[in-house]
């Protein structure tokens, strides 16, 4: 194990002598709640009293009851979190969701927006506001900052400079979520329509995907999502640099190095695959499935139309229209390469035929010739199926469907075990989905699948892994686990359990809290708030594991899958997700009650992530309390 490995946790130094709580009367505790919060102070309704946490007296307009130091680890954490968030907002940062946003901190992108498909482009230029998320985090006693970085694009005019034609035009673009702008004068996010003419529009990624750069020479285009993206990406070098400027004075610069002994690596369980142990899902396509399927039906739908495939070249170059202008250090100018897009003609039908007909029957025929001639480098999803372990029947004819309404050309729903719904961008999601009932009417599975992913064999490949689990095959079982495992996840519609076997079987799920016979040894997985957690707590009597998405971040991107650190006796950060394509971020787990081995809820949580993920990458989530299902057109 690296022992230089660091984390993104700086040392505080203010002294906790110096926190307090500073407790008030008001006849009015919400409105003077809200006004403190927007004042950047970190306060709460304690009873008919409006708390304060912090190292500063807010002086409000309202009786000084007295103060009180903190009282224990929790109180103390607030305390600390109040006096950073307080010394953000005294700096000029505005809060937006949990994230403070640092003005004069930002990469600015020229761009042209246009007004319709065939309206003319006009200037729009986007700023990316350098974001901070701060958390006080407790290691042993010791307080330390956790703090991660992130970017919010708005526009750099007003919203009296950007004008009603080109806020028609972003509404129609970012339907959902509603819109915002940042109100400079309340130093926060306001809905649009509560905005003043001097408030500056925030902008989802939608919005700057129709955005193209300015062109310096040759040909093509670039998206503003494009440099978004990039501009975007975390790096542990930046935080550090970020840091010794904003943070001067209030936090230590230099991060937690991780001591040897607080880091261990996951050495219990495996996957059982078709031909001996593995320990990625990918390994299935040398060891096979643990239990393959036999013959599957597919029955094929597409669209009566042509379809345009893209492969993008290099093609030109933009103008310098990246400014990056950090605080407190001079500006750098950015030029980047523009792409052309050159296409393939083909039919829906041809592509479908590219890839579920065998190649040497397409040689029989001209027809055939030509299509192998036209897509030399295609993978093909029956040879990939097959490479699963699996065999095909496809049930003709297949459905053709008019692009345009959704009626059926030719064919009609069959009985059969997957309906392929080939959805290609250019139809209508509404159009589609009239499509996809009828095809649910005989299909025990439809998967809608987009052009693009039958291109790439990396893709092809996923796709046949997900449906082959989908219809009922088994890749793999976890090996080296008694536990069964009871998944519960607090969402805002209540809560959503499921039932996990020690192989990594879902064998049930449902709403509300589960039957009260469930089989042993069990351990409960947990997602959710505190409160949700007492409940859960009330009634729950097995080893009881919290798990929670986090911010932690090690130093290095490269860590190998597994590694975790002990950041307290019962907690750990758990490097579950390769964090592909951006910086990993870790997984937080808490044995909460129990007598259950650290080690062991590790283990069992991070091949859990496992199942739960696809052929290539684990999931964030362990399968257990991962989002419950919606509906998703893949």
């Amino acid at each position: 194990m690296n022992p230089t490995l660091k984390a993104n946790l700086f040392p505080l130094l203010v002294s906790p002598e110096s926190l307090r709580i500073y407790r008030y009367r008001h006849r009015m505790p919400k409105r003077l709640l809200g006004y403190l919060r927007s004042q950047g102070f970190f306060a709460e309704i304690q009873g008919e009293e409006v708390w304060v946490y912090g190292a500063e007296d807010p002086e409000a307009r309202a009786s000084l009851l007295g103060t009180l130091p903190p009282r224990g680890a929790r109180e103390a954490t607030k305390a600390f979190n109040g006096y950073l968030h307080r010394f953000l907002s005294k700096k000029g940062f505005f809060r937006s969701g949990r994230a403070w946003f640092d003005p004069e901190d930002y990469v600015e992108i020229a761009g042209h927006l246009p007004l319709g498909p065939r309206g003319p482009k006009v200037p729009l230029a986007v700023r990316l506001l350098q974001g901070y998320w701060v958390e006080v985090v407790q290691l042993e006693g010791t307080p330390f900052a956790l703090v991660d970085l992130e970017r919010r694009a708005l526009t750099k005019a007003t919203l009296a400079e950007l004008g009603e034609e080109v806020l028609q035009r972003i509404r129609a673009l970012q339907e959902r979520p509603s819109l915002k702008a940042l109100d400079p004068n309340q130093r926060r996010d306001v809905p649009l329509e509560k905005a003043p003419p001097e408030a500056h529009l925030l902008l989802h990624p939608r919005a700057l995907s129709e955005m193209e750069a300015p062109l310096a020479w040759g040909s093509g285009f670039r998206q503003l999502s494009e440099d978004a993206f990039w501009e975007s990406q975390f790096r542990f070098d930046e935080l550090e640099d970020k840091l010794q400027v904003v943070f001067q004075g209030v936090l230590d610069p230099r991060p937690w190095t991780i001591p040897a002994e607080r880091l261990a690596s996951v050495a219990h369980g495996a996957l059982r695959m078709g031909q001996g142990l593995g320990h990625e899902p990918k390994e299935v396509l040398q060891k096979g499935f643990f239990r393959p399927l036999g013959k599957v039906a597919f029955h094929l739908a597409f669209p009566q139309m042509d379809l345009s495939i893209p492969a993008k070249h290099p093609a030109g170059q933009t103008q310098a229209h990246v400014k990056v202008k950090p605080r407190e250090r001079p500006e750098e100018r950015k030029a980047r390469p523009t792409h052309a897009e050159a296409t393939i003609q083909i039919s829906a039908r041809n592509l479908l035929l590219r890839h579920f007909v065998e190649k040497e029957r397409l040689k029989r025929t001209p027809e055939g010739q030509h299509l192998l001639a036209q897509t030399p480098s295609f993978p093909s999803f029956l040879e990939t199926w097959r490479k699963m372990g699996a065999s095909m029947e496809l049930r003709r004819p297949p459905l053709v469907y008019d692009p345009k309404t959704g009626e059926t050309v030719k064919g009609g729903p069959l009985a059969t075990d997957i309906a392929l719904l080939l959805a290609p961008e250019e139809v209508d999601s509404e159009v589609l989905k009239r499509v996809d009932a009828a095809l649910k009417t005989s299909a025990r599975i439809v998967q809608w699948v987009q052009p693009t992913t039958l291109l790439e064999r990396p893709h092809l490949r996923e796709l046949a892994y997900n449906l082959a689990r989908k219809a009922g095959a088994i890749p793999f079982l976890l090996e080296g686990f008694t536990r069964h495992v009871l998944g519960l996840v607090r969402t805002r519609h209540g809560f959503f359990w499921r039932l996990i076997s020690p192989e990594g079987h879902l064998t049930a799920q449902g709403r509300d809290l589960p039957p009260e016979a469930l089989p042993r040894p069990l351990v409960v997985h947990f997602r959710g708030g505190d409160e949700a957690l007492e409940e859960v707590l009330s009634w729950a009597s097995s080893p009881l594991v919290r798990i929670s998405p986090s911010r932690f971040r090690f130093s290095q991107k490269a860590v190998p899958l597994g590694t975790y650190v002990r950041a307290l006796p019962e907690v750990v950060y758990l490097h579950a997700h390769p964090g592909h394509p951006g910086w990993p971020k870790a997984l937080r787990v808490e044995v909460v009650q129990g007598d259950l081995p650290l080690e062991e809820a590790v283990a069992q949580v991070y091949w859990l992530t496992k199942v739960a993920g696809g052929l290539y990458h684990s999931n964030v989530l362990p399968l257990s309390v991962a989002d419950p299902p919606t509906f998703h057109p893949g």
